[in-house]
């Protein structure tokens, strides 16, 4: 299928094939999905390079938002339509650009999901989101920091963090949202495994280089847990932590 799609894309939209090989593709990528997998090791996505290829036109990614729609109330259904959005977002700027509001929409619901594969879908897209849409993400991000940030406190993982991150760094308000962010990232630099570890500490540098009032009243608190990190990190010979710490520090 990925063959053919690359291959043939303008056959397949010239001779109104392209409904037919889509629905084939979703198909595939249903039976692939699992809920609780992670976005690193899913299958279920094989097909984003394929669909990049055959979105290749407006009228293309059109019809791909169409069936999209129509394919929407499971699990299975979001997580091919935000993925299916992440990868077709350069072949069709100006149509996404009216569709924003419905975009974020989708990834908030993709992010509150009981479903671990498609919060870390939706949060990946969310990122790319931000990162193509730059002279809207200020407002993109305004909207979708909160949603994040619990889902990060009820379902952490490195996607989510990652893309808690950006949109903090992305909104220079982080003082807005210091005060439900900040002791969740704390916890997670206590309690957490190492690699959520290190996306909390990327999070906290965001949060700190943007915060004008309430990072004076951590600051104290924040830095002894920085040494701590560097002390550990350093009796331990890791030094995975070291360079991300240093970074939280320049930022206070």
């Amino acid at each position: 299928v990925q063959t053919i799609c690359s291959v043939y894309y303008e056959f397949i939209l010239d001779n109104n094939l392209f409904d037919s090989t889509l629905q084939i593709i979703m198909l595939f990528s249903f039976s692939l999905f699992r809920s609780d997998d992670s976005l690193l090791l899913t299958n279920a996505n094989y097909f984003e390079q394929a669909l990049s290829k055959l979105c290749y036109s407006n009228e293309a990614v059109e019809r791909t938002w169409s069936i999209c729609t129509q394919n929407y109330d499971s699990n299975e259904g979001k997580f091919f339509f935000v993925r299916a959005i992440a990868v077709s977002f350069a072949n069709a700027p100006d149509f996404y650009s009216e569709k924003l509001q419905q975009i974020t929409e989708l990834l908030k619901e993709g992010i509150l999901s009981n479903s671990s594969l498609l919060r870390d879908a939706s949060a990946r897209t969310a990122d790319e989101f931000v990162k193509f849409f730059v002279f809207e993400s200020d407002e993109l991000s305004l909207t979708l920091v909160p949603i994040v940030v619990n889902a990060c406190r009820n379902n952490p993982s490195t996607e989510l963090l990652i893309v808690c991150s950006r949109l903090l760094y992305t909104t220079k308000k982080t003082d807005d949202f210091f005060d439900t962010s900040y002791p969740i990232l704390m916890s997670y630099l206590d309690n957490g495994p190492p690699d959520i570890q290190s996306a909390s500490i990327s999070c906290l540098s965001s949060l700190a280089r943007w915060s004008t009032i309430k990072i004076s009243v951590c600051f104290d608190s924040l830095l002894q847990k920085l040494k701590s990190i560097f002390d550990t990190e350093t009796q331990t010979n890791k030094g995975s932590l070291i360079k991300k710490a240093g970074i939280v520090g320049s930022s206070t």
